[in-house]
């Protein structure tokens, strides 16, 4: 009898003791939703100051960008400037979802049209920075009758061709222009000598240090063509790096003592002869004495 007293008393403890586990769990359970949803409340309560705040931290992200002259951290801090702004705008879930998803659209155009201009505007710089630099733009070489050697630099002139190893334009022993080619397959033009019809120095490049009269307007399309005009704004220089070894030059070349050298794309003119079709020899570039 006492035996199968303690046999029941036990098994009620036992009963008692996975009653007192469930209602931990239980009451676990209700302490963890009541945290969520209290947490979810005060997330809700300040969702608006948390977007306002992240719209505040995407501009100066954006403004850092402006600033930097690289184009990578250019693109990172606006892309995190971007993806700031579009969630900001997400957490506003007062407003309708499609509402807020074309307002993301429209940020992200925004930001994409921000980097393109920031890109534009990069390359630029840097075209002026690097003025006497030139890359290899890869047109195909012009036809021509003239006879052209590997491993010179062919110079497409004049409605002819001359090949040439540094010199492009000299005359009367005055080298007027001169490359040297680089590493990276790039050229820099090494010497420029430009005058104008007075007979002025209007433009100067010494080992890729340019000085450029302010009457000067000068333009770079793109990194393969520098393009000079004079004061009467008259194209007086056209050099295009056409591929690694073509160059395309036009323009109208003048000495100081004013004689005039015309290079056309079909024709060239010195003094009052016209030449069409001219095959230099040699490979000193266009030598005129």
């Amino acid at each position: 009898m006492a035996g199968e007293t303690r046999q029941q008393l036990r098994s009620e403890q036992r009963r008692a003791a996975k009653l007192a586990r469930k209602e931990l769990r239980e009451q676990s359970l209700t302490n963890v939703a009541e945290d969520s949803t209290a947490l979810k409340s005060i997330l809700e309560k300040y969702k608006p100051i948390v977007s306002d705040v992240a719209i505040v931290i995407a501009i100066p992200f954006a403004m850092i960008g402006m600033l930097l002259d690289n184009m990578l951290a250019d693109g990172t801090l606006i892309v995190i400037s971007c993806l700031t702004a579009c969630w900001a705008v997400y957490l506003h879930h007062e407003l309708a979802l499609r509402l807020r998803a074309t307002a993301m659209i429209v940020i992200t155009i925004a930001f994409t049209l921000f980097f393109y201009i920031l890109y534009n505007a990069h390359n630029v710089r840097d075209l002026e920075k690097n003025y006497g630099v030139l890359y290899p733009a890869n047109i195909p070489q012009p036809l021509t009758k003239c006879n052209i050697t590997s491993g010179y630099f062919t110079v497409f002139s004049g409605g002819g061709a001359v090949q040439a190893l540094n010199n492009i334009l000299s005359v009367g022993g005055l080298t007027l222009i001169a490359v040297k080619k680089r590493d990276d397959g790039s050229l820099i033009i090494s010497t420029l000598r430009l005058f104008d019809d007075r007979g002025d120095l209007i433009a100067r490049i010494d080992d890729g240090k340019v000085w450029v009269s302010e009457s000067v307007r000068r333009k770079r399309p793109d990194a393969s063509t520098i393009i000079i005009y004079d004061h009467n704004d008259d194209e007086v220089m056209s050099f295009k790096f056409l591929n690694k070894k073509s160059i395309e030059l036009t323009g109208k070349f003048y000495t100081p003592s004013h004689q005039m050298i015309y290079l056309g794309n079909a024709y060239m003119i010195i003094g009052s002869n016209k030449f069409v079709s001219s095959c230099f020899g040699g490979y000193n570039g266009i030598a005129i004495y």
